[in-house]
């Protein structure tokens, strides 16, 4: 799914590994340090596949962060990490499926299992509904419309059962950002001022669009969070979208958004 088509980056190990603790404790430190109430677990990989997850969704609960989410695509998650992410309070959990039916999820979530999807699913609803008294995490299913067969309202009707909320938006293109064509855009990015990316090395990068850091300021192991965000190299991409010349940062040059 998403960036893994691009087999430059799937078949690249630079690019695949998971966050050392000092790594993430550094950034978690530096974001709460900076009064940054928000941190999401998400972009190029799956969080539950990381074996401290717990203890690191518990490291982010000490801090007190506002707003915490996850996303993940509950291919294996088990009743123990349904419960680590209950005790620390995370705000959202955001499902990532793309249809509600078996056919249509196993063609395009290749080597996904729909029948575990779903239990493991139900297994959280139950977890939360029966063990938790008003519990903080609310669940969402999110898919992305690729295929003509993908029926919406099939989709909401079989998910609502089991999530506080279900959407699906229109595939943008992404899963192979730089190959894109030129977009021709030049009114600046969002991105740029609201959020910041820390991969499993450290690596720093204004958004996931860029999954191989062609943007990238530097590292969390050689800078803080802080210097790359006012670093130079980030006022510089900042400054050429309020001057309409996205088409000076690639591959800004070629995003949709």
């Amino acid at each position: 799914m998403c960036f893994q088509v691009d087999r430059s980056f799937s078949s690249n190990k630079e690019f695949l590994g998971r966050m050392p603790w000092d790594i993430f404790t550094k950034a978690v430190d530096e974001i709460a340090d900076n009064n940054c109430n928000a941190i999401t677990l998400a972009s190029r990989g799956e969080p539950t596949l990381h074996p401290q997850l717990g203890e690191m969704l518990a490291y982010i609960q000490s801090k007190d962060i506002l707003d915490v989410k996850l996303n993940t695509n509950a291919t294996v998650l088990t009743a123990e990490l349904a419960r680590s992410i209950l005790n620390a309070g995370v705000n959202e959990v955001v499902f990532s499926v793309d249809a509600g039916t078996k056919e249509t999820y196993e063609l395009i979530r290749v080597k996904g299992k729909f029948d575990n999807v779903v239990k493991n699913i139900q297994t959280f609803k139950t977890i939360r509904d029966t063990e938790y008294r008003n519990p903080k995490t609310t669940t969402r299913i999110t898919g992305v419309k690729v295929r003509d067969d993908q029926d919406i309202d099939q989709m909401v009707n079989f998910w609502d059962q089991y999530v506080d909320e279900v959407a699906i938006k229109p595939a943008s293109a992404r899963w192979d950002s730089y190959n894109n064509d030129l977009s021709h855009k030049s009114s600046p990015c969002n991105e740029l001022w609201e959020r910041i990316y820390v991969w499993y090395d450290g690596t720093l990068n204004p958004c996931d669009f860029d999954y191989k850091s062609f943007l990238s300021p530097g590292n969390l192991r050689e800078m803080t969070i802080s210097e790359a965000w006012n670093s130079p190299i980030y006022n510089k991409i900042r400054q050429n979208h309020l001057d309409s010349k996205r088409s000076k940062c690639f591959p800004c040059d070629r995003c949709p958004f």
